[in-house]
């Protein structure tokens, strides 16, 4: 399901400047038609795809509150109006770490809001790729004028993306980077590095010929891509100090607790004395989950994000190290960098590379003194 968030929604007695008067003129004509403020602004410009009753209902408001259209053109103009759409995956129960991707998008409307800035946002199951390829269409339709993307499912985003490019929306890219359609910038971090950090984190007082295990777990062969460059830094930091370790690689996509204990039974009683194991994406807790199951708590567990789920693994020692990201800060910067860009026509960096932030049970809560 589509997420509509035009941001923000202001209190109409406030005293306000001529800016953001313009803004609530330009408000008050989509809250009554029930549609964006991009959508204003394509039916005023006659730009962009608008369907003959959505027009319609927009011109008979504009009718009805007594504005010209040349008066709402010119507060378009005068606040310099500008519509990013925001194509994330949907947070839900299995898949937490786009809350706060969200959280900081938000922000960002709301900061910039006073500037013309709104946003539309359109999230997507995780699922498949059928309800990605929908969102994105119906993203186009809208035409806005720039846009925010999760490209998780590379193949399909790499499609999208050469529409994107034929038809001249500028783009940030959060969390996975497809560099060859020129993103304005890619927020997110280096997945090579990432991979590197938590090889050395495993690696910490075992021999040097030990056995890991790293496990991509996704239901979707297409959310790899960017899963392996974290095992291709995994690697070679061994690699790079002349080690030569048991490394197994498993991509799992059922993702059941009966299928993950089955597995893990499995591996351990086949590769003999595990040391650690990698988990290359956020679901880290349900490897946690399985081994506290199972009765095992000398396996080392690294994985990423500050979800709550991981969070309480961290707590009971079973997870010993998250790899934090900063999700809420990427959906921030991702609609900072775009607003600089269009509305005040700054130079962004290219690439801006969230730190790779170690978390363990001592730093969780800085705030509680000693556990």
């Amino acid at each position: 399901m589509r997420t509509r968030q035009n941001i923000p929604i202001f209190n109409k007695n406030m005293k306000v400047g001529k800016k953001q008067e313009n803004i609530f003129r330009i408000k008050d004509v989509a809250e009554r038609a029930g549609v964006s403020v991009g959508t204003v602004d394509r039916v005023i410009h006659q730009r962009g795809e608008v369907s003959s009753e959505t027009r319609k209902k927009v011109m008979e408001v504009i009718e009805e509150l007594d504005f010209s259209p040349n008066q709402i053109a010119s507060s378009l103009a005068t606040s310099k109006s500008h519509t990013t759409a925001v194509l994330i995956p949907e947070a839900n129960r299995d898949n937490l770490f786009w809350a706060d991707h969200l959280r900081g998008i938000k922000r960002a409307g709301i900061e910039f809001s006073a500037y013309g800035l709104f946003i539309d946002i359109y999230t997507f199951s995780m699922a498949g790729t059928d309800d990605f390829r929908k969102k994105s269409e119906d993203l186009l339709k809208s035409g806005p004028d720039s846009i925010l993307i999760a490209p998780v499912f590379y193949n399909e985003s790499a499609h999208f993306l050469a529409k994107c490019k034929k038809r001249k929306i500028p783009f940030c890219s959060i969390d996975t980077l497809i560099e060859k359609f020129d993103p304005v910038s890619y927020i997110g971090q280096n997945s090579c590095q990432s991979g590197a950090v938590a090889a050395r984190l495993i690696s910490i007082g075992n021999e040097p010929g030990s056995n890991y295990l790293i496990l991509h777990l996704t239901k979707e062969k297409e959310q790899l891509e960017h899963l392996k460059e974290r095992e291709k830094g995994f690697r070679a930091f061994f690699e790079n100090r002349g080690e030569l370790p048991q490394i197994h690689t498993e991509d799992i996509h059922d993702l059941s607790q009966k299928s993950l204990k089955a597995f893990l039974r499995k591996i351990l009683k086949n590769t003999g004395d595990l040391k650690g194991i990698f988990v290359s994406g956020s679901k880290v807790h349900m490897i946690a989950q399985s081994l506290e199951s199972l009765g095992l708590r000398n396996v080392r567990l690294i994985g990423y994000d500050l979800i709550e789920p991981n969070r309480k693994y961290l707590k009971k020692d079973l997870i010993h190290f998250l790899i934090s990201q900063q999700p809420e800060e990427q959906g921030y910067l991702g609609i900072k960098s775009l607003f600089e860009r269009n509305l005040q026509k700054k130079d962004v960096p290219i690439v801006q590379s969230m730190p790779i932030d170690i978390i363990t049970r001592e730093n969780l809560e800085l705030d509680q003194g000693c556990l």
